[in-house]
């Protein structure tokens, strides 16, 4: 499932939930969430995806991203190189 929200004509977040996860809250709430924090960074221009995703993928990615053969919690990746990641 995915949500999107635009911001601005420059900035947008996007929520991706791998199917039959239930992240105990509603979209709105996360989105809004990220919205909170991209203005108080000064954000103004962008795209944020965030992934919901179970412990096999999150697993898939920490080994491919960075070789680490475990899950994890958290996985960042710049886009486009420029600021926060």
């Amino acid at each position: 499932m995915s949500t999107e929200s635009a911001l601005s004509d420059a900035l947008e977040i996007e929520l991706i939930v791998d199917d039959g996860l239930d992240p105990g809250v509603e979209d709105a709430a996360l989105i809004g969430a990220a919205a909170v924090t991209l203005v108080r960074l000064k954000v103004t221009r962008g795209h944020l995806a965030i992934a919901i995703v179970g412990a096999d993928r999150i697993h898939e990615l920490n080994l491919e991203h960075r070789a680490v053969d475990k899950p994890t919690d958290v996985l960042s990746f710049p886009v486009d190189g420029e600021g926060i990641a």
